[in-house]
């Protein structure tokens, strides 16, 4: 998500059924909308119309665990009862993956000494508009920035446009309010620890390597070089595979030895 990947997210929206992602955005009170075979999966990417305050209501919509509400413009509105349209767990899960998207100019006092923040850009098509939309603390801020009358702008960048007002307006609120906290919300029961790659909910294990009394080697380097003492070597296959995996350069897993180094 936080890479902007499409495929995964066009792929998700595909599998969905009862409520399909367009009956989930009507469920949710979005209004405007052409009809569903005019997006098809295109919605998904943000090809819909939506406003700053549907936006809101949206991201509200994760702060409260799946649960919706209503805007309230003043304190004498109405306060219905809530109506869940997804779980706590898709809620949470989505929200640990917009935490982990990291400001503009990101650096490691920002993050000790703010709240989280559970954030996300958008650029319309043609340059029009410039969204940075998030959660923090016990609000949800939307920033909106473009022309009236829809005229688009390079410089109408999310990223580059938006999200440095958005993170300004955010350190204001946090230096005239330094108590602020986040609002309280129990480990939802349904999500577990997996074995994984180390990360904030799976600590890392010690793994101590076996000793081996011998080496076993391939038959291309069995005139290799002797080695008489005992060699012990731990290679664990994700660790391995897992840059590559990403397309990080990494020093590949040592091979056989070359040539050089046989006997004759």
């Amino acid at each position: 998500m936080n890479f902007s990947r499409n495929i995964p997210a066009v792929y998700v929206a595909s599998q969905l059924r009862q409520p399909t992602f367009y009956q989930f955005l009507s469920l949710s009170g979005i209004a405007n909308l052409a009809s569903e075979n005019h997006y098809g999966l295109s919605l998904v990417l943000g090809g819909g119309e939506i406003t700053a305050q549907e936006l809101a209501k949206l991201y509200a919509l994760l702060a409260n665990r799946g649960a919706l509400r209503p805007l309230r413009m003043q304190k004498s509105d109405a306060y219905p009862p809530p109506i869940r349209l997804i779980s706590e767990e898709a809620s949470f899960t989505t929200l640990d993956m917009l935490r982990q998207h990291r400001r503009p100019g990101d650096t490691l006092a920002q993050r000790s000494s703010s709240l989280p923040v559970y954030w996300k850009t958008g650029t319309s098509w043609g340059f029009r508009d410039a969204w940075s939309v998030g959660i923090f603390g016990p609000y949800v801020l939307v920033v909106w920035e473009g022309n009236f009358d829809s005229r688009g702008n390079n410089v109408f960048v999310g990223a580059d446009a938006a999200a440095p007002l958005f993170f300004n307006i955010i350190d204001s609120i946090n230096a005239s309010y330094p108590a602020l906290q986040e609002p309280k919300h129990p480990f939802p029961k349904q999500l577990k620890r997996v074995g994984y790659l180390p990360g904030q909910r799976q600590p890392a294990d010690a793994v101590v390597p076996a000793e081996r009394q011998n080496l076993v080697l391939s038959p291309a380097s069995r005139r290799s070089r002797s080695i008489p003492s005992i060699v012990r070597w731990c290679w664990i296959l994700t660790a391995v595979r897992w840059p590559a995996r990403r397309m990080i350069k990494h020093k590949p897993v040592p091979k056989c030895l070359s040539s050089a180094f046989r006997s004759g």
